[in-house]
C-alpha cells in the first residue's frame, strides 16, 4: 500500500470517531428530551460534529452530520421511531443544522489541508536542498526546484537578513519570490528590495517577524507559526527555515478565512455553552412538568391536523383539567353579534348550571368579570368571594359543587378577545404559578384554533361566493351573447332584403349605408361567436392526453400559409416536444399565439415566426417568437385582458379576446402565460403547463 493510500486509510479510520460522538450527543439529549425538543432537536449534535471534523477533517464531519440527522429524525422528531420528518419547522431545523455542520466540516478540512500543505512544502524544500548538494544533478535539481518554486500554491520568499552593529536583525532583503507570493501580497517588484521598502511600517506593526527570521537565520532551527500580517490585513501561516547562515526561506499561506471560521466556532461554542447552561436551568425548573409538556405537544400536533373545532377544544379542555387538577372546566366563545359568551365545550357540570351560564353577560360571575376586565380572574372561594356575594350565580355554583374558579380570557396575538377558558374546583383552591403558566399556553392554543377555524370558514364562504358569482357571470355572458344573435339576424336580413328589392331605387350613398349596416352586423356576429367561445372555455372539461406540440404547431403554420400564400414568411418550429394536456384546447392556444404573430408581422418584408421549448425556473416552458413591431413592457399585462388593445393595434383585425382566451386555457392547465417585447424588436410569448 502506498503512503498516500495509507494516509487516506488513516483518515477514513478517523471517521469512526463520529459514531461514539453522535451516540454521546444522543444520550445527552435523551437526558433532556422534552426540554431540548422545545428549543432545537439538534442542539447537542453541534459539538459532536465539530469535534469529529476537527479530529478527522471533512469526511468525519460529514459522517457525523449524516448520523446526527438520522439519529435525531429517528429518536426525536415526529413520527418518533421512523425515518421521515413531517413537521415543516423540523425540516427547516434539519436543513440549517446540515448546512452549518457542512460549513464547520469544510473549515476543519481546510485546516487539515493547510497543515498538510505546509508539511509537504517543507519536505519538498528539504529534498530540493539535498539534491542541490549533489554536483552531478545540479542542473536537473535546479529545474525541479524552479518548477516547484513557481507552481507552489503557498507563497515562497528567499531572503537575507540585515543585522545592525549590535547584531540585531534590522531588515531583510527579498532575494527571490514565487508567483504565489505575488498573488497573495500583490507585490510584483519585491525582489532586490528591503522588506521595510515593500511594506513600510512593518517594524511597528509586526516587530516579531524580524526577531523570528533573524533567529532562524542564525540558529538554523526551523519554526512554524501564525501571525496577523497587519500591512495586508490578513492572517498568515508561516513555515521558516535557514538554508544557509543569515538567510532564510519563508513559506506562507493566507489563513484569514480559517481564522474567521475558528473565531466563529469559538463564538458558537460559547453560545452553545451558554445555551446549555440555560437549558439546564430551565430543565431543573420544569422537572415536574414533563407530562404537561407532552400534552402540549400533542395538542400542537392536533392543531396542525384536526379541522373539527369542537373536537380540538374538547381535547384542550381535557388537558387543562389534567394539568390544573381541576374537577370541572369549560371553554366559552364570544358571539360577535351579541357580544355574549356561549359555552362551546364543558366537562362535569349539571344541566341546571349549563342552563344558567349558557349566556354570561358582563359583570356576572368570574367569567363575566374576566370578560369586562380582559384579564384573568381567580376566585379562591366562591362562598367568600365579593364577586359572587348577593348573586344568584353564587347559589348556582355552590349547588353544582363549585367552590373555586379561575377564568382566563382567550385573546389573539393581536389582542382581540375571542372567549373565556375556565377551570373549576370542588374545594377552595388557587392554581399554582406553574399551572397558570400552562393554562396560558393552552389559552394561546385555543385562540389559534378559533382564529384558524374562523379564517377557514371565512375563506370557504368567500370561495363559495366567488364560485357562485363566477357561474352567474359566465351564464350572463353566454345568455347575452346568445340572445343578441336574433336581433342581429333580423337587421342582417332586412339589409339584404332592402339591397335586393330596392337596390335600383337607391343612390350610391344609401347603398353604402346599407352595406355598412350589413358589415356591422356581420362583425357583431363574429364578436358574439368569440364571446361564446371565450365563455365556453371556462366550462369545458379537460381531457388530458400526450400532445405533440411541435406537430400541432406545424399544422397551424400550414393553415396560416394556405390562407395567405403570397406572404413571405419563415416558420422555425422545434419538433419532438410533447406535453400532457387537452389537445383541442392547446390547439386553440397555438392558433391564437401563432395567428397573433402572423397578424403582427404582416408589414414585415419577410416574417420570421418561431415555436420552441426551453426551461425556466426548472420547469418546461414553450414560446412563440416573432419579428413584428413588438410592444413596451409597461403594456405587457394589458395583452391578456379581454378587449384590451395596445396603442397602434387599431390597424389589425380582431376583438382583443384571443390572448385572454389563451390565458384562460393555460390557467385551466395549471400553468401561466406571459409576454416579453421591445418596440421595433418583436415579441415573445411564453407559457407553461401544470402537471396532470
Amino acid at each position: 500500500m502506498t503512503p498516500g493510500n495509507t494516509k487516506k486509510g488513516r483518515r477514513w479510520l478517523r471517521c469512526l470517531i463520529a459514531i461514539p460522538l453522535v451516540v454521546i450527543a444522543a444520550v445527552v439529549r435523551a437526558q433532556f428530551l422534552q426540554l431540548l425538543g422545545l428549543a432545537s432537536p439538534f442542539i447537542t449534535y453541534y459539538p459532536a460534529v465539530a469535534i469529529a471534523a476537527l479530529f478527522g477533517g471533512l469526511p468525519a464531519g460529514l459522517v457525523a452530520t449524516a448520523l446526527s440527522v438520522l439519529v435525531a429524525d429517528y429518536f426525536s422528531l415526529e413520527p418518533v421511531g421512523q425515518l421521515g420528518i413531517i413537521n415543516p419547522v423540523d425540516v427547516q431545523a434539519a436543513i440549517v443544522f446540515s448546512v452549518s455542520c457542512v460549513l464547520i466540516s469544510g473549515v476543519s478540512e481546510a485546516m487539515h489541508r493547510a497543515l498538510a500543505r505546509a508539511s509537504t512544502a517543507e519536505s519538498e524544500l528539504a529534498l530540493a536542498a539535498e539534491r542541490e548538494q549533489a554536483a552531478m544533478k545540479i542542473s536537473e535539481s535546479e529545474k525541479r526546484y524552479r518548477a516547484l518554486f513557481e507552481n507552489m500554491l503557498d507563497g515562497f520568499a528567499y531572503c537575507r537578513v540585515l543585522f545592525d552593529d549590535r547584531g540585531t536583525p534590522a531588515d531583510f532583503v527579498y532575494l527571490d519570490v514565487n508567483a504565489a507570493f505575488v498573488k497573495l501580497t500583490g507585490k510584483a517588484d519585491a525582489v532586490g528590495k528591503k522588506v521595510t521598502e515593500v511594506f513600510p511600517g512593518i517594524r511597528e506593526s509586526n516587530p516579531e517577524l524580524l526577531e523570528i527570521y533573524g533567529r532562524v537565520a542564525l540558529t538554523a532551527e526551523p519554526l512554524t507559526f501564525e501571525t496577523e500580517f497587519k500591512p495586508l490585513g490578513v492572517w498568515l501561516s508561516v513555515s521558516v527555515y535557514s538554508p544557509e547562515r543569515e538567510h532564510f526561506v519563508a513559506v506562507f499561506d493566507d489563513i484569514t478565512e480559517r481564522k474567521r471560521a475558528q473565531e466563529e466556532i469559538k463564538r458558537l461554542n460559547t453560545d452553545l455553552t451558554m445555551r446549555a447552561a440555560e437549558l439546564e436551568r430551565v430543565n431543573r425548573e420544569l422537572t415536574d412538568d414533563l407530562e404537561a409538556v407532552r400534552i402540549l405537544q400533542n395538542i400542537g400536533m392536533l392543531f396542525l391536523h384536526e379541522e373539527n373545532l369542537e373536537q380540538v377544544l374538547s381535547q384542550v379542555l381535557d388537558a387543562a383539567i389534567a394539568i390544573s387538577r381541576a374537577d370541572f372546566g369549560n371553554i366559552q366563545i364570544m358571539d360577535p353579534k351579541s357580544s355574549s359568551l356561549q359555552i362551546a365545550v364543558q366537562r362535569g357540570f349539571p344541566q341546571s348550571w349549563l342552563d344558567f351560564w349558557n349566556s354570561v353577560v358582563e359583570g356576572k360571575g368570574g367569567c363575566g368579570t374576566a370578560l369586562r376586565l380582559n384579564e384573568r380572574v381567580i376566585v379562591e372561594d366562591v362562598e367568600q368571594s365579593r364577586i359572587f356575594a348577593g348573586t344568584d350565580a353564587r347559589e348556582i355554583q355552590l349547588k353544582a359543587g363549585v367552590r373555586a374558579v379561575q377564568s382566563t380570557p382567550i385573546v389573539t396575538r393581536l389582542g382581540d378577545l375571542l372567549g373565556m377558558f375556565s377551570t373549576h374546583y370542588k374545594a377552595p383552591h388557587r392554581p399554582s404559578d406553574r399551572e397558570l403558566r400552562l393554562l396560558d399556553l393552552l389559552a394561546r392554543h385555543v385562540a389559534d384554533f378559533i382564529e384558524q377555524a374562523q379564517l377557514r370558514n371565512m375563506l370557504a364562504a368567500r370561495a363559495a361566493e366567488l364560485e357562485v358569482a363566477n357561474r352567474e357571470l359566465e351564464a350572463f355572458n353566454y345568455t347575452v351573447a346568445h340572445d343578441l344573435r336574433k336581433p342581429l339576424a333580423a337587421v342582417n336580413g332586412y339589409c339584404q332584403i332592402i339591397r335586393e328589392l330596392c337596390g335600383d331605387n337607391l343612390d350610391e350613398r344609401c347603398k353604402e349605408y346599407i352595406q355598412e349596416a350589413y358589415d356591422g352586423t356581420w362583425r357583431m356576429n363574429q364578436l358574439i361567436d368569440t364571446l361564446l367561445n371565450f365563455s365556453r372555455m371556462a366550462r369545458l372539461e379537460l381531457r388530458r392526453e400526450i400532445v405533440d406540440m411541435g406537430a400541432m404547431a406545424q399544422e397551424v403554420a400550414v393553415g396560416l400559409k394556405l390562407a395567405e400564400p403570397a406572404r413571405r414568411a419563415a416558420f422555425r418550429i422545434v419538433e419532438g416536444v410533447t406535453v400532457n394536456g387537452d389537445a383541442k384546447l392547446l390547439h386553440v392556444v397555438l392558433e391564437n399565439l401563432l395567428g397573433n404573430a402572423w397578424k403582427y408581422t404582416s408589414m414585415q418584408e419577410e416574417a420570421v415566426i418561431e415555436f420552441g421549448a426551453t426551461e425556466i425556473d426548472g420547469k418546461q416552458a414553450f414560446f412563440v417568437r416573432d419579428n413584428g413591431p413588438g410592444f413596451a413592457m409597461a403594456d405587457a399585462e394589458k395583452l391578456f385582458i379581454p378587449f384590451q388593445r395596445l396603442p397602434g393595434a387599431e390597424e389589425t383585425k380582431g376583438f382583443g379576446i384571443g390572448l385572454a382566451t389563451v390565458d384562460r386555457i393555460i390557467r385551466r392547465h395549471g400553468g401561466r402565460v406571459w409576454a416579453e417585447g421591445e418596440p421595433g424588436k418583436g415579441a415573445t410569448f411564453y407559457f407553461t403547463l401544470g402537471s396532470a
